[in-house]
């Protein structure tokens, strides 16, 4: 009887305890959240299983007297035993993990019948999905002159299931103020404004109303809670992301979030290409330093393949609260993931390969962008195990004052990078910055994959890159990919639409379980001297994928590069103390932009007098590493052309008051195709100064 009282009062002190101990379950994550306490270790176990496990600790957020903290390796549909040690408590809690399965009440498949420029789907109900999909062939088009094509509105238990999505002149799908929303296996592409690029405004696309074009996403979402994005492709958008060359990427995202709850968005294949890239592939909330954001709370943002783009992969912005990002492969963009800034937390990273960065010019910013220009109070952000290959920055540097950013590093690998290790300059008060690498990560944080993005075992390949150089490498490539399912299947190749540079074969047919189909990739000559990017995946009828990148780079054909460098047009430089007058003859009217070679100590800012006497304030845009050539752009994060009259021209570079330093510039050069220069501006040493 005695032993049975103490069993009951072990029961009871426990259900007390977990009144204040709320979880989330993910699919892969599981949320954690207590209200008392200002510390705490958690382990967990497999029901059933004897031996614990250690996950991170609990992390007290002191702007709301909690303890927070997530699980970050776990199984999907799986039931875990947790253990929480708070103020020498302990609480006991079983969950479950989240299974990818939906109560459907109800299939309809959209027709050119039952769906107009803008379809409106009807809400299902707890338990009792309504399935949204297609019949064979049918491409639902929204047109030129609907803003969206997929409107969910208020609305509820509704799926997006298969559908072939194009159009919407902002969105192809946009889902606000709903709950218990999944998009799945959708090609989605041809949304968008389009506009008109203005270089000489600020090079981003204008659309009739003389606006920027900001924002217009293939799946837009805001003040929703649970909406998966899952397995989807989306591609192709009508309106560019510009270069920061000019000034800060504007144009098409694939995903635009915020102030979303729960938000799962894994295994997509976000892509662009040369002729339509990514401003973000996935933009959040304007508004970077909200306690709202992008993802608000409990995101889960796994398994996706982003590639291509002219800014950053990713916005996790804002709260982040109980923020997951890993297992994805990013590809080809300016910067990799950005917290800035973590206003809740604790937003985890972990486990994420960030490779081939540059953007359309091959300019690069920072692998993890984290520091921003606004004083803001920090939550927590943990980085575990990424690798950021290639010539990204490891972390960032920007001079200011912060309250208090809060970052640990652990195992993180920056192979090639010259600055793996640039917060150890915040030593000063206001920073609590970890940056030691070389310590292990704590338990519970998955081991680093040899492969990403991480999509289960169903598909597998021998090489994720292909890469051509023309002229001298272009004979065709193998690529094989593996199936390990248990049915035969259909399958597709699938690419952008704008993909110019290299065709595959074959690109469709049925794949049996363990067969190993072999494709042909071959390169396609192309001019201009620049690297060629793009990628194609194999994708499988219910929309499970593998991507392969494939590069050709140009950038050392001298047929092509010959062709470039004869819209360079040679200057000289009289040297008079501090002013520098470069002297050029202008062929004919137009719009010209201005390469310097510089000095190594010489000014970022600096003053220039134009030819009709107009003196502008302006810094140097490139700030290159790798080589000495930069351009003198506009003040305002800006760089609009120089507008020159035929015949001789005089520019004038002096100091500027906002510099100790003075312009050192020992070569000059005007050029009216630009774009084609600059992807070969480290070469410039050897094709101008050669003589």
């Amino acid at each position: 009887m005695k032993k049975y009282i103490l069993l009951l009062l072990a029961v009871f002190s426990v259900n007390i305890y977990a009144e204040s101990l709320k979880l989330i379950p993910g699919f892969q994550v599981c949320s954690i959240e207590y209200s008392g306490g200002v510390s705490g270790k958690v382990r967990y176990r497999k029901a059933g299983e004897s031996a614990w496990k250690n996950s991170p600790d609990l992390i007290y957020v002191e702007s709301e007297k909690v303890l927070r903290g997530s699980l970050l390796k776990l199984e999907e549909n799986t039931s875990y035993e947790l253990e929480a040690e708070v103020g020498g408590k302990k609480l006991l809690r079983r969950f479950m993990t989240r299974k990818f399965e939906f109560p459907v009440a109800k299939t309809i498949y959209l027709t050119r019948k039952n769906c107009g420029r803008t379809f409106k789907p009807k809400s299902g109900n707890p338990g009792a999905y309504i399935r949204y999909t297609a019949e064979p062939g049918f491409v639902f088009d929204s047109g030129k002159h609907s803003g969206i094509g997929i409107l969910i509105d208020k609305a509820q238990y509704i799926i997006l299931d298969g559908i072939t999505i194009k159009g919407g002149k902002f969105n192809a799908v946009r889902v606000r103020d709903s709950k218990h929303i999944v998009i799945t296996n959708c090609d989605i592409s041809g949304f968008g404004q389009g506009g008109v690029f203005r270089p000489d405004l600020d090079g981003k696309y204008y659309n009739a109303k003389n606006n920027a074009i900001w924002h217009d996403a293939g799946i837009a979402v805001r003040g929703c809670e649970d909406v998966i994005i899952e397995r989807n492709f989306i591609h192709d958008p009508k309106t560019p992301g510009n270069s920061w060359f000019y000034s800060h990427p504007a144009g098409s995202d694939g995903i635009f979030i915020g102030d979303t709850k729960r938000a799962v968005i894994r295994y997509n294949d976000i892509i662009g290409s040369d002729k339509f890239r990514w401003n973000d592939a996935i933009a959040g909330d304007c508004n970077n330093f909200s306690l709202i954001g992008s993802c608000a709370e409990d995101a889960e943002i796994n398994g996706n393949y982003f590639a291509f783009g002219n800014d950053d992969s990713v916005e996790l912005d804002g709260g982040q609260k109980n923020s997951r990002f890993f297992f994805n492969r990013i590809e080809g963009f300016f910067c990799g993931v950005s917290i800035a800034a973590v206003r809740r937390g604790p937003s985890y990273i972990y486990c994420n390969e960030i490779t081939r960065p540059g953007d359309e010019f091959g300019l690069y910013g920072v692998a993890l962008k984290t520091l921003c220009g606004k004083v803001v109070p920090w939550g927590r952000a943990f980085f575990f195990r990424n690798n950021a290959a290639g010539r990204p920055i490891g972390y960032p540097r920007i001079a200011g004052s912060y309250e208090a950013p809060r970052f640990t590093f652990r195992e993180n690998i920056y192979p090639d990078s010259r600055y793996a290790s640039m917060y150890e300059v915040f030593k000063e008060k206001n920073y609590t910055v970890d940056t030691n690498d070389d310590l292990k990560a704590p338990d519970g944080v998955p081991a680093r994959p040899a492969v990403l993005p991480v999509r289960g075992n169903l598909l597998s390949q021998d090489r994720k890159t292909v890469v051509f150089n023309q002229p001298y490498d272009m004979k065709s490539q193998k690529v094989s990919v593996t199936y390990h399912g248990k049915t035969p299947v259909r399958y597709k190749i699938r690419m952008c639409d704008a993909a110019e540079h290299f065709t595959v074969t074959p690109d469709n047919g049925v794949v049996k379980p363990g067969e190993r189909v072999v494709f042909t990739v071959k390169p396609l000559k192309m001019s201009g001297a620049r690297l060629h990017s793009g990628a194609f995946i194999f994708r499988l009828a219910d929309g499970k994928s593998i991507p392969v990148s494939v590069y050709l780079d140009s950038r050392n054909d001298k047929e092509q590069i010959a062709n470039v460098m004869k819209n360079m047009i040679p200057g000289t430089v009289r040297k008079d103390g501090t002013k520098h007058t470069l002297v050029f003859d202008v062929p004919e009217d137009g719009n010209y932009m201005l390469f310097v070679r510089k000095g190594d100590d010489c000014a970022v800012r600096l003053e220039m007098k134009l030819p009709e006497g107009k003196t502008v304030l302006r810094k140097m845009k490139l700030r290159s590493t790798t080589h000495q050539w930069d351009v003198p752009a506009g003040e305002k994060d800006s760089n609009p052309p120089l507008v020159l009259k035929k015949g001789r021209c005089e520019i004038v570079l002096q100091p500027s008051r906002r510099s100790s330093k003075t312009p050192d510039v020992s070569a000059a050069y005007l050029c009216s195709d630009w774009h084609s220069v600059l992807p070969i501006v480290e070469k410039f040493d050897k094709l101008l100064l050669k003589k």
